[in-house]
C-alpha cells in the first residue's frame, strides 16, 4: 500500500514565520510531501483519513 501525501500553502513572511522556519532549517513551510510505503496488502476499497 502506498500513501502519497500533498499539501501546499501561502508562505507568510513575517517575523514569527522566519523564527520558526529558521529553527528547522526549512526554506519554506507552506509545501508538505510524505510518500510512505506500507508493507501490507489490502482487500477491498480502503481509505485513510487524517484528524
Amino acid at each position: 500500500m502506498k500513501v502519497q501525501v500533498r499539501n501546499r500553502c501561502s508562505d507568510y513572511n513575517s517575523y514569527r514565520a522566519a523564527r520558526v522556519k529558521s529553527l528547522f532549517n526549512a526554506e519554506t513551510g507552506a509545501n508538505f510531501d510524505l510518500d510512505a510505503e506500507f508493507g501490507i496488502e489490502v482487500d477491498g476499497d480502503w481509505q485513510i483519513g487524517v484528524v
